[in-house]
């Protein structure tokens, strides 16, 4: 995964602490801590996180140990630095469509 990271940071601009992974046979989780957008609009973390999707996508295509993702998830949380306290501001989803697109799931 540390390919998909170096991805990200060049997309995005944060910095490597700010940003964890994690995945799972079905799952791939960004997340996000104390960016700038946690205090910002919905709609600006939408599209934040629809960039990073696109970055996650075109980094895992045709990889074998990515081949079962089903989702990839973007969350954002704030955290106080001591780590004693993390509050979630926003998680977005994306759902893998049958032409293998990851397009965002609103419930």
């Amino acid at each position: 995964m540390p390919e998909v990271k170096k991805a990200i940071l060049a997309a995005t601009g944060y910095d490597a602490g700010a940003v964890d992974l994690a995945a799972t046979n079905i799952d791939f989780v960004v997340t996000l801590v104390n960016s700038k957008l946690a205090s910002g609009s919905t709609a600006a973390r939408e599209n934040e996180a629809g960039k990073i999707v696109s970055v996650i996508a075109n980094a895992i295509s045709g990889k074998e140990e990515f081949k079962g993702i089903l989702a990839l998830h973007i969350d954002y949380v704030t955290s106080d630095a001591d780590g004693s306290h993390t509050r979630t501001i926003d998680k977005i989803d994306f759902r893998k469509d049958p032409q293998g697109q990851f397009l965002h799931h609103v419930s």
